[in-house]
């Protein structure tokens, strides 16, 4: 075989033959035109990129919103299982009161029953607390990865509102925030990026391309070797395709149209989610103070109750209903606390302002 190219026909410039041949090279080109192509292509992966970066964010978010929820779950159960407990405490308290006037002959049997239906109900509704709480304290350790002990209410810190809370807005100002910074509402902008890039990728076929080409090429056998270069530009067009060029502009158009619709419909969700959130923050404010003055009524009301009854100028039925209203009252008013926090936290989310540092500045741990 020979042993390199024949580049003209003299006997001087007929290589050698040999049984045996090396040869190596090295190419390099570069498309000088394609029809904004691969600039249309390095625009969609760009987007991708930040769609990709957005939807992490949005992740992330998500996630401290379901810790924070489920962290505050485990507070209002605890909560909740407080008051019975202290609903237990009274009762049990009338209970005795009960046994030493039936000691001493003053009380009705009516009295002691009535006595004991309340405290064993009360047990009752205990127990079905104690439930509650525990499986909001395995929720919280599934979600953070932790053994249950581990979150066990007595080891959590409570919380509060911060006396210095994050900037509060009028409902338009929240709908602005969100429409900038919700990273969902991101993702789906750079959603009609990367599909609009691509449709300028797939018109971009319409075009020839052009591209310049050079490489090193070495020949070599056992008793020599030899190396040339070679340059050149290369034009190209496909003239038929079989309307596949047509079919892949008009695939493109299609995405493209449908990812325009979707960011409409990403953002009426996202007003729809603010004006929600808005609404739940401003609701539970309101009945946290109402539930507020209904506890310090409804103890003075118990308080008054256990005088009168004391006093022998009260009744029993009425000091159990007012003892029974007011553990109702405490629980209402320790899940509003902490729904008043989640409602701030989901605000928080849907605006994309959500984070660590949010979290540090809006809540602050109870003294």
């Amino acid at each position: 075989m020979l042993t390199s190219p024949i580049h003209e026909f003299t006997v001087e410039a007929i290589p050698p033959f040999d049984r045996t041949l090396y040869g190596g090279s090295a190419m390099v080109g570069f498309s000088v035109f394609d029809g904004g192509g691969r600039t249309a292509r390095i625009g969609m992966a760009n987007a991708e990129v930040r769609g990709a970066s957005a939807q992490e964010e949005s992740t992330r978010q998500a996630l401290i919103a379901s810790v924070t929820v489920s962290y505050l779950g485990v507070l209002s159960a605890q909560g909740v299982l407080q008051a019975h407990e202290d609903l237990l405490t009274a009762l049990t308290a009338e209970l005795d009161r009960v046994n030493r006037r039936m000691a001493e002959g003053t009380a009705a049997r009516v009295e002691l029953l009535r006595a004991e239906a309340a405290l064993a109900a009360a047990e009752a509704d205990r127990v079905a607390a104690a439930a509650s709480l525990d499986v909001a304290e395995r929720n919280l350790a599934r979600l953070i990865g932790a053994d249950a002990e581990h979150t066990n209410a007595d080891r959590l810190q409570t919380v509060r509102l911060s006396s210095t809370p994050a900037e509060e807005r009028e409902r338009n100002a929240y709908q602005d925030l969100a429409s900038e910074t919700n990273p969902s509402l991101e993702r789906a902008r750079e959603n009609v990026s990367a599909a609009v890039s691509g449709r300028k990728a797939a018109a971009a076929q319409w075009w020839p391309s052009i591209e310049l080409m050079g490489g090193w090429i070495g020949y070599g056998y056992p008793d020599g070797f030899s190396t040339e270069w070679q340059v050149g530009a290369k034009l190209k067009y496909p003239i038929f395709t079989g309307f596949a060029r047509s079919s892949s502009v008009a695939r493109a158009t299609a995405q493209a149209d449908a990812a325009r619709e979707q960011l409409r419909v990403e953002q009426l969700a996202i007003q729809e989610t603010v004006d929600a959130a808005v609404t739940v923050v401003n609701e539970v404010r309101a009945r946290v103070l109402a539930m507020t003055r209904a506890v310090d009524h409804l103890t003075e009301v118990a308080r008054i109750e256990q005088l009168a009854l004391d006093a022998g100028a009260g009744t029993q039925t009425d000091y159990l209903r007012a003892e029974a209203e007011l553990s109702q009252a405490r629980a209402a008013l320790v899940q509003t606390r902490h729904a008043e926090i989640a409602a701030h936290v989901e605000l928080a989310r849907v605006t994309g302002v959500l984070s660590q540092e949010w979290l540090d500045l809006a809540v602050e741990m109870n003294r």
